[in-house]
């Protein structure tokens, strides 16, 4: 049986669904900086999964933490989603 070709995007607020192999959606991959593409590009090309496992994992956290629904957030004195 195969699995589901789709994920939710990990970014909380964002909803919106990634292919399995990307990191985040394509709405929120312009939103990195990036050291953080380059960081998932080049671990995803040397094959190193792991490796690219863990830059996916901090680029999804920073932008939990930066992303423009974590900001608006705070502005208006609530916890970010």
């Amino acid at each position: 049986m195969k699995g589901p070709s789709s994920f939710l995007c990990p970014v909380h607020g964002c909803g919106l669904t990634r292919r399995k192999w990307q990191a985040v959606c394509d709405r929120c991959w312009p939103l990195l900086p990036g050291d953080y593409r380059a960081a998932i590009l080049s671990t995803r090309s040397s094959g190193a999964k792991h490796l690219e496992a863990r830059a996916s994992i901090a680029a999804a956290e920073w932008l939990n933490v930066h992303s423009p629904w974590a900001v608006a957030a705070r502005r208006v004195g609530d916890d970010p989603p």
